[in-house]
């Protein structure tokens, strides 16, 4: 029986391990801490396939196919709930790349309509309509428990007889020949016959340890939690170019950020600043809530690759694998994503072109820039 090393106990690290023992690998994942105490766990849970490039799009698309049966897959209730996803344009400017967006999105089959002010109005009747000049909605989309996803493929990976070892910090990639035979960990030594890097922003520091250095930068993104209301946000809403959002959840209260990392590095620290920021563009487009009660706030890290989309695939060394620098998109991608890295790993190709997610396509550009 082959066997798989995960690296990292996030939603992607997860979904990679499942989607292995679910063909019948002998897979072992590896946490150094616990699962979900990296940034599956601190993320607001939006799904979206609401897009500039035309592959995040069709990713995102058959992600969303895959949450809608996955409930019944796992028999665990991931709470996911299609509400939709409103993105809400501030300026003309922003509602051109909308509208130009929409055109590539509905060119791969995903249905996103454009909203003018009064059909916003009409879904959202709390926002200052007068500070937006218009909108898209994707009624496909909406929001997902971080939490219950997770958890959910745990418990079905246990069954298929995966291991989860905590508070198991992978070291050293144990390189030979040009191939990966297994990690190094700060507890002994385990052998593989496949390694999947999937540590979130942490994947970059032990990357470079074998010479793989991915050019991407670590910031930290603040969210915060209200005190519950009754239920009044059925979908989730992004503002943009002011990067506002928010989301309501089933106990009612609102989560939201502004989606403006700050400082590059891993410092998790709440900040007095980002409260002032978020509600001030909070009470900006939702004057009526200018006085709900913020119960706390926490903060998570991102990792943005040079082009902001992520790094998924094969590496120059034989049967090592990296899922990185998802720039704040891999919980939308991860399901689909498990599945693609599962035939990649035991069929040596995918049904799909993950060329443009590839590492490679960096390495082209710095010999072009030679």
């Amino acid at each position: 029986m082959e066997s798989a090393i995960v690296i990292g106990g996030g939603i992607t690290g997860f979904s990679i391990a499942y989607n292995l023992a679910k063909r019948g690998v002998k897979t072992t994942l590896l946490e150094k801490k616990y699962p979900s105490s990296g940034s599956t766990g601190r993320c607001s849970g939006g799904i979206r396939n609401q897009w500039s490039r035309e592959h995040e799009i069709k990713l995102a698309r058959e992600s969303i196919k895959v949450l809608e049966k996955l409930s019944a897959e796992l028999n665990f209730n991931i709470l996911f709930r299609q509400g939709g996803h409103i993105i809400l344009a501030e300026d003309e400017k922003s509602m051109n790349n909308l509208v130009k967006d929409t055109e590539t999105q509905r060119d791969v089959n995903v249905r996103t309509e454009i909203l003018n002010q009064d059909q916003i109005k009409r879904i959202l009747p709390f926002v200052d309509i007068t500070k937006i000049v218009g909108g898209t909605l994707n009624r496909k989309e909406g929001v997902c428990h971080p939490f219950s996803l997770l958890y959910g493929y745990q418990q079905s990976f246990k069954k298929l007889g995966g291991k989860v070892l905590k508070f198991t910090k992978a070291e050293k990639l144990d390189i030979r020949n040009s191939k990966v035979e297994g990690v190094k960990t700060n507890k002994n030594t385990f052998e593989a016959d496949f390694v999947v890097v999937a540590a979130g922003a942490y994947s970059k520091e032990l990357l470079k340890t074998i010479g793989i250095n991915i050019q991407s930068k670590v910031l930290k993104t603040e969210i915060l939690a209200t005190e519950p209301l009754k239920f009044f946000i059925k979908p989730m809403v992004l503002c943009k170019p002011s990067m506002l959002f928010f989301n309501q959840t089933i106990r009612g209260e609102v989560i939201g950020g502004a989606s403006e990392p700050s400082n590059e590095g891993y410092n998790l620290d709440s900040s007095l600043e980002f409260l002032r920021t978020f509600s001030k563009k909070l009470r900006n487009i939702a004057p009526p809530l200018r006085r709900v009660k913020v119960l706390r706030s926490w903060a998570g890290l991102q990792e943005f690759s040079p082009d902001e989309s992520p790094i998924y695939g094969k590496t120059e060394i034989q049967n090592l694998y990296i899922a990185c620098a998802d720039s704040g998109k891999a919980f939308t991608f991860a399901p689909k994503i498990g599945e693609y890295f599962a035939e990649l790993i035991t069929e040596g190709q995918t049904s799909w072109d993950m060329t443009p997610f590839s590492l490679k396509r960096f390495e082209k550009k710095i010999n072009q820039n030679h």
